[in-house]
């Protein structure tokens, strides 16, 4: 679920009043933290670990001592000298102290940042000196990936905004829900790619929240087949797309299709590049050379996609499929040009619309 910082906050007072502790969350979210480095980093390498001085920070700590154990090789970084650190934060500091240093991280190639600075409740322009740490997170992003606890460090939680120093994460490793800020796009460059570490002890009743799209959510639609089931019953996709100098984005949007479990895939294709596509596509992908593109309104088709690498020679036709079409249609990209200049059509389709 996508949750606001006001929302987040809440979600954790009401487990700490059901008797559940700072510190429980925080072993559970630096544990996650952990998993996720070495989802995408599975040979130990060197980390260098930025943490400030309150949970966002104890929760980077409790992550580098799970990567201390696992063979990383680990170098802490804090603005933050003795005694500023918040008492959970502290005692996850001295835990990890207590970890035996590896010996044979060093001669590994994996080189990643963690940086575990700024949480939620950090508001305005990043100030000294954790304006100067986030410029040493900058300088080492150039030989080393960049994993950031919950939110890049000074990035607006609730708004998205980026301020004028604010890290570039490679990887948001978001802790219990999603905070909405991570979602503008605004925020793009900054999040990198979205993971979560769902804690069980936050619970969030309503279940009208917006939700983001993730591995776990979207396994219930794909439900295991059969051994007797075949292509005929695994649908039936059309895709309008391509353009002589653009045949790669219909090749691009077959593989899609084929990869999210489509049965017969047909790409009706300009006339001029179906024979190079008919080479390049998957071979169980269908090439039909297509002069006229208002003929897909004619085939037997469960979904149509229609815009990639199109053009916009093609606008009118491309209106005319979006607005007759009594199949689920996915708009895109040329589509969408196309669709500009008449939005009001969409009033008039005959089926779904998805708009990318």
């Amino acid at each position: 679920m996508v949750l606001s910082p006001a929302e987040m906050i809440a979600v954790e007072e009401e487990a700490f009043a059901s008797g559940v502790s700072a510190e429980e969350l925080m072993e559970e979210a630096g544990r996650g933290i952990f998993e996720v480095v070495d989802q995408f980093f599975p040979k130990p390498g060197r980390c260098y670990v930025f943490f400030g001085k309150g949970n966002n920070g104890g929760d980077a700590l409790v992550a580098a001592r799970h990567l201390a154990l696992a063979g990383w090789e680990i170098c802490l970084e804090s603005p933050f000298s003795g005694g500023q650190l918040n008492a959970l934060a502290e005692k996850k500091l001295q835990e990890f102290r207590g970890v035996p240093a590896s010996t044979k991280a060093g001669r590994l190639a994996s080189c990643v940042v963690l940086d575990g600075l700024l949480g939620l409740g950090s508001h305005g322009e990043p100030r000294f000196p954790v304006s100067d740490t986030i410029q040493k997170i900058q300088q080492l992003q150039s030989r080393a990936s960049v994993v950031s606890v919950d939110i890049p460090s000074g990035l607006n939680s609730e708004s998205g905004l980026p301020s004028k120093i604010c890290v570039r994460a490679d990887i948001t490793v978001a802790i219990g829900f999603v905070k909405s800020g991570l979602l503008a796009d605004s925020a793009t460059g900054h999040v990198g790619r979205l993971a979560c570490v769902h804690l069980n002890a936050l619970k969030c009743h309503p279940s009208d929240r917006p939700r983001v799209s993730n591995p776990e959510n979207l396994r219930g639609i794909f439900p295991p087949r059969a051994f007797d089931m075949h292509k005929g019953l695994c649908g039936r996709i059309g895709i309008v797309a391509g353009s002589p100098g653009f045949a790669g984005a219909a090749n691009l949007s077959a593989l899609g299709a084929i990869a999210a479990g489509g049965g017969l895939v047909t790409v009706f294709a300009d006339p001029q590049i179906s024979d190079l596509l008919a080479t390049r596509c998957p071979a169980e992908v269908m090439v039909r050379p297509t002069p006229d593109i208002r003929c897909v309104l004619d085939e037997k088709l469960d979904v149509l996609a229609i815009g990639p690498g199109l053009g916009l020679s093609k606008s009118h036709h491309v209106l005319t499929v979006v607005r007759d079409a009594g199949i689920p249609v996915i708009v895109d990209a040329d589509a969408l040009n196309a669709l500009a200049s008449d939005t009001g059509l969409l009033r008039k389709a005959k089926g779904q619309r998805t708009l990318t």
